[in-house]
């Protein structure tokens, strides 16, 4: 196995360029109704035996691929079919390695660069609040329900209720309960938080561009945002987008079909899903959501598709775990927003993410050594750095020291950072531990409930109990101890 270490912005608003490109054996997953993988999971929603995946669907789905080859879609060897696996896309005929299988036009791809006119207008009004790429490729779908020449793509689009295993859709309540002490909770409290603030900034640039605009409604912005981030990819030249058809690609591990944009006269022309291998007929296409080959950051594949892998006891397995540095920062900390400020410095962008596989020894060490040469990398500059690491991250530093990020410079500086990231660790799991019971009764609750109750239920304690065997495995490590 290969190891990697990946650092990116915290903030899942931007979840297609997030990337986990570690290369463990395939494994099955847990079906989300939107984009379904490769495999049928332990409460997924078998197509096939979904009503809402029938006749209605499926006509959507034809009509859908009509439209697609009617302005000017490319197919080349694979159609749209439901499978055993769910809705997907499988090879028709035998398709060479290089050869393109699906190709969309620039026209017809629903980018961040083709927002509403009232973004546009806007941009250098003094007023005008900033919104993310993922917000305008949102409000460009919000734009296009109006508009008859989208209409049978948007109608083979998922609805919010076949979105539902995503944590940002379950209800706030039950979330609440059955994410309590978890990373996966905060991503979602944060989540929605930047989706909240996404949606005052266009509804302030409609009014700024006409006052008389209606503002739109959370419930209808939270669907198109979860659409976007959940079928969002992230291309050079393109930014964030969404690709008609194409997106109808479900995940594996190793796919064997990836994304290349094509190029005419220096700008992108189309983009192409293209065969990374011989194809053969009957054989699904597959692509990969997380911008490589390996398996998904669990954290990732629920927040923002619904699912989780299974392991061999047919429950839903959390093999990884987003560390948060900025967690090392306590909330009574008074020089807390200046420490934010060196891990936004940091490279990626945001605050600083570690994952941690928690499936093979040589790799976990490197995570462990990634988290520990992070923790040394915010130190004081014109002081004592090897003395003070410890009181930057444990709240003892001067107020008026001087800040910046650094290489490590000692082994007493690592020592320090060792401290800091056993502090960072073991509240995770404190604070994971104390509201076990809430989860419980929470989980109890929402299983009586309904069975859509009962999935989200048994997603919320594989990823509550993965995300503290992560932590501890890391801990461990950490700390030079045996597992």
């Amino acid at each position: 196995m290969s190891s990697s270490i990946v650092f990116a912005a915290c903030s899942l608003a931007a979840a297609g360029a997030l990337q986990a490109p570690r290369s463990p054996p395939t494994r099955r997953t847990l079906p989300h109704a939107n984009r379904p993988t490769q495999r049928k999971g332990f409460a997924g929603r078998e197509s096939l035996g979904d009503p809402r995946f029938k006749d209605g669907k499926s006509k959507a789905v034809y009509d859908c691929a009509r439209w697609y080859l009617l302005r000017g879609g490319e197919r080349n060897g694979v159609e749209a079919k439901m499978t055993d696996y769910g809705l997907g896309l499988v090879a028709s005929g035998d398709v060479a390695a290089g050869e393109a299988v699906l190709t969309t036009p620039r026209a017809w791809i629903v980018s961040a660069e083709d927002a509403p006119l009232y973004l546009s207008a806007t941009r250098d009004d003094p007023a005008a609040d900033l919104v993310t790429e993922t917000a305008a490729v949102s409000a460009r779908f919000v734009e296009l329900e109006g508009d008859g020449m989208w209409e049978p793509y948007l109608a083979a689009l998922p609805t919010a209720d076949e979105l539902g295993d995503m944590p940002a859709l379950w209800p706030d309540d039950e979330a609440a309960g059955l994410l309590a002490g978890t990373q996966t909770g905060r991503s979602r409290a944060e989540l929605l938080a930047t989706w909240r603030s996404d949606l005052e900034a266009i509804n302030g640039r409609r009014r700024l561009h006409d006052p008389s605009s209606p503002e739109l409604p959370w419930r209808q912005w939270r669907y198109y945002e979860a659409l976007v981030m959940s079928r969002g990819s992230s291309l050079p030249g393109v930014g964030y987008a969404v690709l008609p058809f194409i997106d109808l690609a479900n995940h594996d591990d190793a796919p064997n079909a990836k994304l290349r944009v094509d190029e005419a006269d220096g700008y992108c022309a189309s983009v192409s899903l293209t065969a990374a291998r011989d194809l053969v007929k009957g054989e699904q296409v597959f692509s990969s959501y997380a911008g490589g080959e390996g398996p998904m950051d669990a954290l990732l594949s629920l927040q923002a598709f619904g699912w989780l892998a299974l392991g061999d006891d047919e429950r839903p397995l959390v093999e990884s775990c987003s560390v948060d540095v900025a967690m090392a920062i306590r909330s009574d900390d008074d020089l807390g927003e200046v420490k934010l400020g060196l891990l936004d410095a940091a490279p990626g962008g945001g605050r600083a993410v570690l994952t941690t596989t928690g499936t093979s020894d040589v790799d976990d060490r490197a995570h462990a050594g990634a988290l520990r040469d992070l923790l040394c990398g915010l130190r004081l500059v014109s002081m004592d750095e090897a003395a003070l690491t410890a009181e930057i991250l444990e709240n003892e530093a001067p107020e008026d020291s001087p800040w910046a990020l650094g290489e490590r410079v000692s082994d007493a500086n690592e020592a320090a950072a060792v401290q800091a990231g056993s502090g960072l660790l073991r509240r995770m799991i404190a604070a994971s531990d104390a509201e076990f019971e809430t989860r419980t009764k929470a989980g109890v609750a929402a299983a009586n409930a309904s069975p859509e109750g009962l999935r989200r239920a048994t997603l919320a304690r594989a990823t509550a109990e993965g995300e503290r065997a992560a932590l501890c495995t890391l801990l461990a490590l950490l700390e030079g101890r045996p597992e």
